[in-house]
């Protein structure tokens, strides 16, 4: 389970208007859940998707359900979801990449978020 930190669109301050949770399958999957309710509005949904992480010189999460768009069939409407990610003094995660930004209208900005691992007991 991870949860992010901070989002920054470039180069805007960094600032957190959703509670993003992710979960992810372990280390014997790639899969993961990718859920992010709004602060001010719990019951609201800024965004929500599903899929395959892929790991090679850059991060790739492959979205194969999407609240967003459609899924990685190639069809209309699909975005890709691509980023560096580097491991932060303090444990946490910076990714980099480019994604839309939502609240400019939809434009592709580049963006870096920060990323916390929570310690699950077992």
């Amino acid at each position: 389970i991870s949860h992010r930190i901070s989002l920054r669109f470039l180069p805007s301050p960094p600032s957190e208007l959703t509670h993003t949770l992710v979960l992810n399958g372990g280390s014997h999957t790639r899969f993961f859940t990718d859920f992010r309710p709004l602060v001010d509005h719990p019951t609201e949904c800024e965004w929500a998707f599903a899929g395959m992480k892929v790991e090679r010189k850059k991060c790739v999460w492959e979205h194969l359900v999407d609240s967003r768009w459609v899924g990685s069939s190639g069809r209309e409407g699909e975005r890709e979801d691509v980023g560096v990610c580097f491991k932060l003094a303090n444990g946490d995660e910076l990714e980099r990449g480019e994604m839309v930004d939502v609240g400019s209208g939809g434009i592709v900005r580049e963006y870096e978020e920060v990323w916390r691992d929570e310690v699950v007991p077992s």
